[in-house]
C-alpha cells in the first residue's frame, strides 16, 4: 500500500482503513485517539499528542493480515511507521514513534510482572518484535534523548485499549497536526476554504439572525468576484476581511477545523458508531432502569448515547401498563404514526396479517422497508411473556456491511448500487418503496440497511445481472446468520428494547404459548431525528452546569 505523503492523505489513510482491528479489543482508530487523548489530559507537548495518534500508521500501510484486521507479527511497524511519518510532521513526532516498541521491551526487562500486564496481542509480538533488551541495548536506548517521550507513549499505547470508550473524532486533531507540518499557524486559506465559502458562513449578526442561526440572505446576494483581503490570527479567532464589500467576519478555528473535508458529517454513518459482535458487548453497559433513566440527566444522557453509538438500549422495569412504550419514546422524540397506529400490539392473533404476530421464528431483519422513508427507530416494550421460547436477537447491520464490504467487495457494490423493491399490503394499504439493501453516503460510508426477505419483491433486473445480484443478497444473508454476530437476551414484563432501525436487524426465535399465559410486547416507532436532539440539548444544558 502506497504510504502518505501528506497531512491530508495521512487522515485519509486512517479513515480508509482504521476501522481495521489488529488483536484488540478495539480498532486501530480507535487505539490511536485514545492514545492520544491520554497525552493530551497528561499535558503532553503536540508533537506527542500527533505521535500518540499516528504511532501504529505502520501498520496501516501494510497489507499484513486477513480482511477483518492485520496478523498478529510484527513486520517492524515502529520503523516504518516513523519512515513515514519524519516527511511530514518532523522528527518531534517520529522519534517516539520510531521507538515505542523498544520501550515496551525496555519495560519487560527492568519489570518481569509488566509482560503479565500487557494486553494477549502484545505479548505475542514481544517475541516477535525482539524480546528482552540485552546489556548493550538497553544501555543505548536509556542513553537516547528519545528516551522519555518513548516511554510515555509506551505507557498510553498499553492503556489505550478500552472498548467503547468515547474520545471524540480523528478530525479534532487535524489544526494541530497541519501546524506540526507547516511550523506555524495555518491562516484559513491553508484549511482550503475559498472565500466564498467563509463569506457565506460569515456567524456575524448582520449575517445571522442570533435567536434561531439562521442565515439572514440569500446567496444571489453577494457580491462576485469576492476575495480574502486580510486574515488576522488573535488566539482562538481568525478575523477575515473581504473584498469588494470589505465585510468583517470572525471565526472560531476549532469551529473552522470541524468543516474540514471528510469530518464527522451527520453521525448516521458506520464512521460514527461503535461497530460490534455479541461478544465485544458489555452485558450491562447498554442497560438501565426506567426510574433512574427518567430521574438522572447524566443517566438519560449516557442511555441515549448509547442508543446513538452501538444502537440500542434496554430499558428494565418500565411500568407494563398499556400506552407506556409512547411515554417512553417521549423521553427523546416523537411518534411515528403508521398504519398500525401510534403503537401496535405484537401476540398471537387468530387471523395475523404479519409473521410477527405468530409463534413462528423470525430471522433478522428491519422493519418496514416499504415505506420511504423507514421508521428510523423502534420500540418494543414486554407486558407479559409466559412462553417457552420467543428469545430476542440483535444484528449490527453495519458491521456485517463493512464485513461484506472487506470480504466480498463486488457483491457490496452490487447490493449497495442496486436498487429493490420491497412492499406490503392488506385489505386497507398498499406500501411500496424501492431502496437499496445497503444504502451508502456520498463518501461510500454505510449509513443504512433494508433487510427484510418477507417483504422483498420480485428482481426487476436484466438477464445478466439476476444471478449476481442474487449471489451478492446470498453472501450477505450468511454473514447476517453467522452466530458470532447474534446477540441473544430473553425480554421479561417490563423491559423496553429500543434500536436503530436503519442499523440493526432484530430477530425472534420461535415460542409456544402456555395454558396459562402468552407473550404481548407493545411496539412503536419513532425518528432518529429526535434522539440526536435530546443529545444535544442535553449536552448543552451539561455545558452550561458544569462549563
Amino acid at each position: 500500500m502506497k504510504a502518505p505523503a501528506t497531512v491530508e492523505e495521512l487522515f485519509a489513510l486512517y479513515e480508509a482503513r482504521g476501522h481495521l482491528h489488529y488483536g484488540e479489543l478495539v480498532t486501530g482508530l480507535e487505539h490511536g485517539l485514545q492514545c492520544a487523548a491520554l497525552a493530551r489530559a497528561q499535558g503532553a507537548t503536540d508533537a506527542l499528542i500527533a505521535a500518540a495518534l499516528f504511532h501504529d500508521v505502520g501498520w496501516l500501510v501494510t497489507d499484513v493480515g486477513g480482511d477483518e484486521g492485520f496478523a498478529p507479527i510484527d513486520d517492524d511497524h515502529a520503523a516504518l511507521g516513523a519512515r513515514v511519518l519524519s516527511p511530514i510532521l518532523g522528527p518531534a513526532v517520529a522519534q517516539p514513534v520510531a521507538l515505542h516498541v523498544t520501550a515496551k521491551r525496555w519495560r519487560c526487562t527492568i519489570d518481569p510482572d509488566y509482560f503479565d500486564e500487557l494486553s494477549p496481542a502484545s505479548q505475542e509480538t514481544f517475541i516477535l518484535q525482539g524480546g528482552s533488551l540485552n546489556h548493550e541495548e538497553r544501555a543505548r536506548f536509556e542513553s537516547h534523548p528519545g528516551f522519555e517521550a518513548a516511554l510515555a507513549l509506551r505507557s498510553w499505547d498499553d492503556t489505550a485499549k478500552t472498548f467503547g470508550l468515547e474520545t471524540g473524532h480523528l478530525r479534532d486533531y487535524e489544526v494541530l497536526v497541519r501546524e506540526l507540518a507547516t511550523g506555524s499557524a495555518p491562516p484559513p486559506r491553508d484549511l482550503a476554504f475559498p472565500a466564498l465559502w467563509l463569506r457565506d458562513n460569515c456567524p456575524c449578526e448582520c449575517c445571522r439572525d442570533p435567536r434561531s442561526d439562521q442565515k439572514l440572505f440569500q446567496i444571489t446576494e453577494l457580491p462576485e468576484g469576492l476575495s480574502v483581503a486580510d486574515v488576522q490570527l488573535t488566539g482562538d479567532q481568525v478575523i477575515v476581511r473581504f473584498s469588494p464589500d470589505d465585510h468583517r467576519s470572525v471565526f472560531s478555528r476549532d469551529w473552522l477545523a470541524a468543516q474540514s473535508p471528510g469530518g464527522r458529517g451527520d453521525g448516521r454513518t458506520e464512521q460514527d458508531k461503535q461497530l460490534w459482535r455479541a461478544g465485544d458487548l458489555d452485558p450491562d453497559a447498554q442497560r438501565s432502569d426506567w426510574p433512574t433513566y427518567c430521574n438522572d440527566d447524566d443517566e438519560r444522557l449516557r442511555i441515549l448515547r448509547g442508543i446513538e453509538r452501538f444502537g440500542f438500549a434496554i430499558l428494565h422495569d418500565t411500568p407494563t401498563v398499556d400506552g407506556m412504550v409512547v411515554e417512553v419514546v417521549r423521553t427523546f422524540g416523537f411518534v411515528r404514526s403508521t398504519n398500525y397506529g401510534e403503537l401496535f400490539e405484537v401476540r398471537v392473533e387468530a387471523n395475523p396479517s404479519n409473521l410477527a404476530f405468530t409463534g413462528l421464528a423470525i430471522s433478522p431483519h428491519t422493519d418496514n422497508p416499504y415505506r420511504d422513508p423507514v421508521p428510523t427507530m423502534q420500540l418494543l416494550h414486554c407486558l407479559s411473556s409466559n412462553v417457552d421460547g420467543g428469545e430476542s436477537g440483535l444484528v449490527d447491520g453495519f458491521l456485517a456491511s463493512a464485513i461484506l464490504r472487506d470480504e466480498y467487495p463486488k457483491y457490496f457494490d452490487v447490493l449497495a448500487g442496486t436498487p429493490v423493491t420491497f412492499a406490503w399490503t392488506d385489505e386497507h394499504n398498499y406500501l411500496r418503496a424501492q431502496r437499496p439493501i445497503i444504502e451508502v453516503d456520498p463518501r461510500g460510508r454505510v449509513r443504512g440497511v433494508r433487510f427484510n426477505n418477507r417483504s422483498m419483491q420480485a428482481l426487476q433486473l436484466d438477464f445478466d445481472n439476476v444471478a449476481a445480484y442474487y449471489d451478492a443478497y446470498r453472501c450477505f444473508a450468511e454473514i447476517i446468520a453467522r452466530p458470532d454476530l447474534l446477540l441473544t437476551f430473553r425480554l421479561e414484563p417490563g423491559d423496553c428494547l429500543i434500536f436503530d432501525n436503519t442499523r440493526l436487524l432484530h430477530a425472534r426465535s420461535a415460542f409456544v404459548e402456555s395454558s396459562t399465559g402468552g407473550r404481548h410486547l407493545q411496539g412503536c416507532y419513532t425518528d432518529l431525528d429526535g434522539l440526536s436532539s435530546t443529545i444535544a440539548v442535553l449536552d448543552r444544558v451539561n455545558s452550561v452546569r458544569n462549563p
